[in-house]
């Protein structure tokens, strides 16, 4: 049990790190929107592409 612990504690935090990733490059971008135009746009559009790409998949 222990080993199976053990190798979900590792996935978990390998999920979080690349999650924290995906975040912290969200927020960068968001700056950049900011900066740049709109926020809300900018949102919207991220968001259908999102849509799009997981129906192709």
């Amino acid at each position: 049990t222990s080993q199976t612990d053990k190798n979900l504690e590792q996935a978990t935090t390998r999920s979080y790190s690349s999650t924290n990733f995906v975040i912290r490059l969200a927020r960068a971008q968001q700056e950049v929107d900011d900066s740049g135009h709109p926020n809300e746009e900018s949102e919207e559009d991220e968001g259908s592409e999102e849509m799009d790409f997981e129906e192709d998949d």
